[in-house]
């Protein structure tokens, strides 16, 4: 331990992004997913559900599974628009939605970043529909969403886990945890 030697780093990032490296992370992640309420939050691929994604930042691979898996319609509310979006999606009722609320982080003084603007316009929509709420970030959050029955928490938010989001929803692939419940 004393005897320190400098390790070669010419090579090591294209020996890390290796396709097994991004397998053994989806699998990580598939892992790592936990629910709060009715653990078969899986939708039927035939139910008309309306995804409404809540962030101002990169939903990319989320969007692109969704369409990919069902054309599903939808709603992107950023903070440019949700005034806008709010006053269209409180006309919602009886619909089945799944909420998608992106990089939720904690700050450096450990506390979780939310926007009250995006809570706001989810305790409107739960009042009136049926949400699964799909968490991107810190399980610390989980408190803010106290009155949302359904919740998947996916522990991060990046590619992978935006694109195994909507698998899991529609049962395409298995998560180890995904029948464990988060303390209510």
């Amino acid at each position: 331990m004393h005897k320190l030697q400098p390790i070669e780093i010419k090579n090591l990032v294209s020996q890390l992004n290796l396709p097994k490296t991004d397998d053994l992370l989806r699998q990580m992640f598939a892992d790592a997913v936990f629910t709060k309420g009715n653990p078969s939050l899986l939708l039927n691929p035939s139910d008309k559900v309306t995804f409404i994604t809540l962030n101002s930042g990169n939903t990319s691979f989320f969007d692109k599974k969704v369409k990919a898996l069902g054309n599903y319609p939808i709603e992107k509310v950023t903070l440019q628009n949700i005034n806008k979006q709010t006053k269209q999606l409180g006309k919602l009722k009886n619909k089945k939605l799944v909420v998608a609320y992106f990089n939720i982080n904690q700050g450096i003084s450990g506390k979780v970043r939310t926007n009250q603007s995006y809570l706001n316009l989810l305790e409107k929509l739960n009042k009136h529909n049926q949400i699964t709420l799909i968490v991107f970030g810190s399980p610390y959050a989980l408190p803010k969403f106290k009155s949302v029955k359904n919740i998947l928490l996916m522990n991060e938010d990046n590619y992978i886990t935006q694109s195994l989001a909507p698998n899991l929803l529609l049962g395409n692939t298995q998560a180890k945890s995904i029948s464990q419940s988060i303390a209510q």
